[in-house]
């Protein structure tokens, strides 16, 4: 088939994406600049001062309290309280020698490092052809990436969940195909899940796709981290596993909140009540972890590799008990992909996803306006409450990750694409296990 006189080819549109990272690479400085002053002058008023590292203050707290053997669940260790494992807590007593006011300075440096290293990750995954100005680029983006609100508000809570994104990114960045299978991948993961549960839909999501080993590893690893715990904490990691990791009443937060995003805050506004039903919620949440989880395979078996990790851990937090609207960083690779596909478009295609994103995701701060103190004061779930609109943009998350889902299930094949396999390669590549690489 001919392409049309004024069709652009493949190449063509690949090099207009990376064009824009080329010129976010240009423009580093201005792009990180920008929103670090506007973020320096918000966190000068309240009500987003009042909430500047507040998150990075229970950690400290928590790490106090293994120092000086206090209990970690009976009570706040702030005025919030602790709610990650006991192993978790034991690296925080690292925090308890630094001053809170560096503290916070520094937990937002690293917060920067890890949201960089996301970003360059992500890039090099898509494959984008930038050679050493990777670096430089994601710098950029970087600073773009600060005005989405689940970037944004994370970074002014002092969040784990980058570390969290970068533990797994570090280990299932690789494909079996990509080279030799390290012993060691997987471990990470398996220790993400150890701080905080929800990255323990990986460790299945690698089953599913047939990296046996690296699933194994991570099983592992969590299990290294529960031993750990109870060498260190006998008494509170035998509280915390007998059942206190179920108990979302201790979170300090309720599904009518819009700054939480889940399936079962979803369900409790649309139902008006505290909880779900308990039985519903759970067969709803296994069928879209499961839905999930299969167009997740579905797009590493088609070469998507950073699809796949993106669509489970979007499916983590749509099908996790509670998800505050931070815990949404996968939506970081998210943008880049959807904008890398819109790229490779007509410049109108590309437009519009940008409008759409910044409309979707960007921290405006609405709750200047609007006066929500007790809710999110940023993007654009703060809006006021109008119904029945409010049924779409109170509860954009979970609609945002049912649209990539659908939008994912109709990629083709991006190996093939490129270089043409013949039916019986094709087969054999998907259905080659981990344990399989060729040499």
């Amino acid at each position: 088939m001919i392409p049309r006189p004024n069709a652009l080819t493949d190449t063509q549109t690949e090099a207009r994406a990376d064009r824009l990272v080329a010129w976010s690479a240009r423009n580093a400085v201005l792009l990180l600049i920008l929103p670090l002053l506007v973020y320096a002058t918000l966190i000068c008023f309240d009500p987003l001062a009042r909430n500047y590292g507040m998150d990075v203050d229970v950690y400290q707290a928590a790490g106090e309290a293994v120092r000086n053997g206090d209990s970690l669940y009976e009570g706040p260790v702030t005025d919030l309280n602790y709610n990650y494992t006991p192993f978790a807590a034991l690296p925080l007593v690292a925090m308890t020698v630094v001053p809170p006011e560096a503290l916070h300075l520094l937990w937002f440096l690293i917060n920067m490092t890890l949201l960089v290293y996301v970003i360059a990750t992500a890039l090099s995954m898509i494959g984008t052809r930038l050679g050493g100005r990777i670096l430089r680029a994601s710098i950029g983006l970087a600073g773009l990436m600060l005005w989405l609100q689940p970037v944004t508000w994370g970074m002014v809570l002092g969040q784990v969940n980058l570390v969290i994104a970068s533990m797994v990114l570090w280990d299932g960045k690789n494909s079996p195909a990509s080279g030799p299978h390290k012993w060691y991948r997987g471990i990470l993961i398996g220790v993400a899940t150890g701080i905080r549960l929800t990255p323990g839909l990986f460790i299945i999501y690698l089953l599913v796709i047939r990296r046996t080993r690296t699933a194994l590893m991570a099983c592992a690893g969590f299990f290294a981290t529960v031993a750990v715990g109870f060498i260190a904490l006998p008494h509170q990691s035998l509280w915390y596993w007998q059942g206190h990791f179920a108990d979302v009443g201790h979170i300090d937060g309720d599904n009518h909140d819009r700054d939480v995003q889940s399936l079962a805050a979803t369900m409790s506004r649309l139902l008006d009540r505290d909880q779900p039903p308990a039985v519903l919620w759970l067969v709803l949440a296994c069928l879209l972890g499961a839905a999930g989880l299969a167009v997740a395979a579905r797009a590493y078996r088609r070469g998507h590799t950073l699809l796949g990790l993106t669509l489970c851990g979007l499916t983590a937090e749509a099908v996790a008990p509670f998800s505050w609207s931070h815990h949404w960083v996968w939506l970081v690779p998210a943008t880049l992909m959807v904008v890398s596909w819109a790229a490779r478009g007509s410049r109108r295609r590309l437009h519009l996803t940008v409008v759409a994103v910044l409309v979707c995701l960007a921290a405006w701060p609405l709750g200047y306006l609007t006066h929500d103190r007790l809710g999110p004061i940023l993007g654009t779930i703060a809006l006021p409450l109008v119904s029945p609109f409010d049924i779409i943009y109170g509860n954009l998350y979970l609609w945002l990750y049912f649209g990539i889902l659908i939008v994912a299930m109709s990629l083709g094949d991006r190996t093939a694409a490129k270089t043409p396999l013949s039916d019986s390669d094709r087969a054999a590549r998907r259905a080659a296990p981990e344990d399989g690489i060729r040499s």
